[in-house]
């Protein structure tokens, strides 16, 4: 007893600890739950972020509703169109089974053992017993090639005689109630419904035992006429099972709640399945206007969806009434779980969209608190202006910074260009740093000289264009080029590596990439740049490849023939490098470059209309670079080649202009392509328009 009271002493203790436990967890959960939503009372930005959030998932959800919505539809069509089509297939079958009993009719009709059982008459049929059993036979012999049609019964009208698959009655009295029994109908009935009915063609059902077999049956009568076309001599009655009939039927849905009848072209009913509990006539057929088709229909204060198929040969009209849940039924599991999938993806949504915000809203709730003062919130306005200013500060910092670190990256380059690094292992950590792959098989250093600069503009201006030709040159996408570096306000290194071991195909490359450029900004007839470039199979061989460039492209004369890049491999075949050094300063003009200066600007006056005129041009002319061109101009005229000539186009076009020519006609004249080019050049001369 003992023990048993300590372990039940013991359990206590647990379960209450547990108990406890629980409540604990519990209302940490409320509390913490309670935090987070007084959090999102108080802080309109986070409640701004998650409105944001929630317009973004409300174009997602919208469109999943829609996909929703189009693919139930799409189901319930699908659904309708399988159900139309199994009816008319099995109308089809239906006709196919009359169509085949009016042949056996015409067959018979045409038949002499059949033409003769018909005009036996009461005085002779006992001497013609032979012509009885002949037609009789006629119809076993039909028998063995319709197993649709339970019975076939032919009455002569004149005798009295019915006979059919399985007998032939001499007598009408003893046949019915024997042999053959049309249920709830005596013999004068049947006489006179069946036998001496005067319509041609009618249509009736019922339940019928015949050779002790009994069945529901449809009834198809069709009426003999005698051979003078008067009087009718006798009826044929063909006995389809019903349920052999329904078996076409069988896949529509309408078994368990709904029903079907057939209606002949006259509105006759033809025959019907499970209309208990509903009439014929509670189908309002002028809604049905086409020749097929489902419509939504409440029948006997039932909403029931209703399909219907008239026939294209006799005129039929099937109809099958079903439920319309019931109908739907077959696809409503894949509806719910497309439903259920739609519910997922909104919980998830939303579930995503509060923590999306959160982590949004977090560092700006950081900067309102920050903002704020000892619990006091911020205005919502003063907050968006504070986080304006804040952020325009960070993007030019960003910007600052990024500038700065271009600058430093040039700097270093520069450093290691000039040779200005101590020791290799030096060299190789600032390669390292500003990022430069040091094991290519070749290096190329493309010095570009942008010609013609006039040095007395603005430096915004300068830097504008060399900002232009770094951007072509970057747009070009060649996956050799490393960098540029900015040498200084006139020139630029474009650095390339490739790891092809062939040295020629290097150069072909950076011809490739040069040729292009050139070609970019040949439209620009005061844009020109030269180029000189040298190819190194060491990173450490760069300093001396950059010398090799500037010496390249301070030679006078143009040995280097179509080539886009004056390369020192080639320069240093034909001249002493350092002969043709030039030394700039204007107290070393010579003679002879007075003379060549004075040669230059006679050609030029020659051919200022001529929209072509370029640096490139007149070099080509004189055979010489136009680097060297560019700077021999200015040291002996003190002018820029391109000023020099666009003085002499408006100073001609301004005369032009006093004969009160057309600007379009002057632009043409004084070497301009179009008009508008003219009008911006005469601004920048004269500081009007023309």
């Amino acid at each position: 007893m003992l023990r048993r009271g300590l372990r039940y002493t013991v359990i206590y203790i647990c379960l209450r600890f547990y108990r406890t436990e629980a409540k604990i967890k519990l209302r940490r959960r409320y509390m913490k739950f309670e935090s987070y939503i007084s959090n999102i009372k108080n802080r309109p930005v986070f409640v701004r972020f998650l409105g944001n959030m929630f317009l973004v998932l409300f174009i997602p959800f919208l469109l999943l509703l829609v996909v929703y919505f189009s693919l139930n539809a799409k189901l319930k069509t699908q659904t309708y169109e399988r159900n139309l089509g199994i009816l008319e297939s099995s109308v089809e079958k239906m006709e196919l089974l009359y169509d085949n009993m009016d042949q056996i009719s015409y067959y018979l009709s045409e038949n002499s053992e059949i033409i003769n059982f018909y005009n036996l008459d009461t005085f002779s049929f006992s001497y013609h017993a032979s012509d009885v059993l002949r037609a009789q036979k006629v119809l076993s012999a039909i028998r063995v090639g319709n197993n649709d049609i339970l019975n076939i019964q032919l009455y002569s009208k004149q005798s009295g005689i019915v006979i059919d698959y399985f007998t032939n009655a001499l007598y009408f009295d003893r046949y019915y109630g024997s042999s053959f029994y049309m249920d709830g109908m005596d013999g004068e009935q049947f006489k006179t419904n069946y036998l001496e009915s005067q319509d041609n063609v009618s249509y009736n059902h019922g339940a019928a035992t015949m050779n002790k077999s009994y069945n529901e049956v449809l009834v198809y009568s069709r009426r003999h006429i005698s051979s003078n076309g008067r009087n009718i001599a006798g009826k044929l009655l063909f006995y389809v099972n019903k349920k052999r009939l329904l078996q076409f039927f069988a896949p529509l849905e309408y078994h368990d709640e709904g029903f079907i009848y057939m209606l002949d072209e006259k509105d006759n009913l033809i025959f019907s399945n499970n209309l208990t509990n509903y009439e014929a006539g509670h189908i309002d057929t002028s809604e049905l206007v086409d020749n097929s088709g489902y419509i939504n229909m409440n029948v006997n204060g039932k909403e029931m969806f209703v399909t219907y198929y008239r026939s294209k040969n006799r005129d039929w009209l099937c109809v099958e009434a079903v439920p319309a849940a019931s109908l739907l039924a077959v696809t409503g599991g894949f509806r719910k779980l497309m439903l259920l999938l739609l519910l997922l993806a909104v919980m998830v949504g939303v579930s995503l969209v509060l923590l999306v915000a959160k982590k949004l809203a977090a560092p700006m709730i950081e900067i309102g608190n920050a903002l704020g003062s000892k619990g006091k919130k911020v205005p919502m306005e003063e907050y968006v202006d504070e986080i304006k200013v804040l952020v325009e500060r960070n993007s030019a910092l960003m910007d600052r910074m990024q500038q700065q670190v271009a600058v430093m990256r040039t700097d270093a380059f520069n450093k290691f260009l000039t040779g200005e690094c101590g020791s290799e292992e030096e060299t190789r950590e600032i390669l390292d740093k500003i990022g430069l792959k040091s094991s290519a098989a070749h290096y190329v250093i493309l010095l570009v000289s942008c010609n013609d600069i006039n040095v007395d503009a603005r430096l915004e201006d300068i830097s504008a264009q060399k900002v232009f030709l770094e951007n072509i040159i970057r747009e070009q996408k060649f996956d050799e080029i490393q960098d540029i570096y900015h040498i200084d306000f006139a020139r630029m290194v474009v650095f390339m590596a490739s790891m092809d071991v062939s040295a020629r195909r290097v150069r072909e490359r950076a011809e490739e990439l040069i040729c292009v450029v050139k070609d970019t900004i040949a439209g620009d007839a005061f844009y020109s740049i030269s180029v000189g470039g040298d190819v190194a199979d060491d990173i450490l061989k760069l300093p001396g490849a950059f010398v090799h460039s500037q010496k390249a492209l301070s030679i006078p004369q143009n040995v280097f023939g179509t080539h886009k890049v004056q390369w020192y491999d080639r320069a240093k075949q034909y001249l002493d490098m350092e002969t043709y050094e030039m030394n700039m300063q204007e107290k070393n003009v010579s003679l002879q470059n007075l003379v060549l200066t004075d040669k230059i600007k006679k050609y030029i006056n020659e051919n200022y209309n001529d929209p072509q005129l370029s640096l490139s041009l007149v070099g080509e002319e004189f055979c010489i670079t136009e680097v060297y061109l560019s700077k021999l101009f200015k040291q002996t005229t003190g002018e820029n080649f391109s000023k020099y000539i666009e003085g002499i186009r408006m100073e001609r076009a301004k005369e032009l202009m006093e004969q009160k020519k057309k600007v379009s006609e002057i632009a043409v004249l004084v070497g301009y392509n179009s008009p508008q080019v003219f009008r911006r050049a005469w601004k920048r001369y004269y500081g009007d328009t023309p």
